[in-house]
């Protein structure tokens, strides 16, 4: 029962990790939209692709 404790603790810890760091990258794309970059440029900074820049350029634009 112990080790299976850790093993969920671990694997909570880990996607926690993952989900900050996806964050981080929306936040910095959504920056970079505001700051007047192109799809691409946020394609290449953020590491991201095609459809999710694209929902980011569109969901910032619905917010002006």
């Amino acid at each position: 029962v112990f080790k299976r404790t850790v093993e969920l603790l671990q694997l909570t810890q880990q996607n926690s990790v993952e989900q900050a760091s996806q964050s981080r990258f929306y936040s910095k794309g959504a920056k970079l939209i505001s700051q007047g970059a192109s799809l691409d440029d946020v394609m290449r900074e953020c590491d991201m692709p095609v459809a999710e820049a694209e929902l980011l350029f569109n969901l910032h634009n619905k917010k002006r």
